[in-house]
């Protein structure tokens, strides 16, 4: 399971090398086990794991955030739910008249960067660390980490000054998507 301990350390030079060959040429199911004990001896058993997950999810996700999927950082859940990029992009340019927009719910991101990327200073707001996390380490990785400043907080309660904010809630419970919250 990812932790924002977890992806600061896959962030960093520890980490670097074997997450570009690994996102380079993922391990396919065939491979896992053999992927898995080499990465096990140079790293710990979660260490692994997530290098792995990360680099098979950064796979998937290059039709939500062509180009660009092989440098972000990712959850499962998160990029399940995340929108795919050109309609986070169409979004971002109804909101870039603004130059303080809330992400409310960020998630792992992809709405604060293509606000970002509009131009906006984006306030990246979650009430979980681990998406927090995410979304500032993606905007590190998008070069952006200056427009966007990540917030761990309850989103019923501000605590930040914006001239409009964003809101696309999670809808999915048990794994499953909710059509009628």
């Amino acid at each position: 399971m990812l932790t924002p301990a977890l992806l600061r350390w896959l962030a960093s030079e520890d980490a670097r090398a074997e997450l570009h060959a690994l996102t380079a040429s993922p391990p396919d199911d065939a491979q896992l086990l053999t992927t898995l004990t080499r990465l096990r001896k140079r790293f710990s058993p979660e260490q692994a794991a997530a290098l792995v997950e990360l680099a098979r999810l950064r796979q998937r996700a290059e039709t939500k955030f062509p180009g660009r999927a092989r440098a972000m950082f990712f959850e499962r859940e998160a990029l399940e739910q995340a929108s795919p990029a050109v309609v986070a992009a169409w979004t971002a340019r109804r909101f870039a008249r603004f130059a303080r927009v809330a992400d409310l719910g960020c998630g792992l991101g992809g709405d604060t960067l293509a606000l970002a990327e509009a131009g906006c200073r984006v306030a990246a707001v979650d009430r979980r660390a681990l998406a927090v996390s995410l979304a500032a380490s993606n905007a590190r990785a998008w070069g952006l980490d200056a427009r966007v400043h990540p917030v761990r907080a309850d989103v019923t309660r501000p605590a930040w000054e914006v001239e409009a904010a964003w809101a696309d809630p999670g809808r999915r419970e048990g794994g499953r998507r909710v059509f009628h919250p």
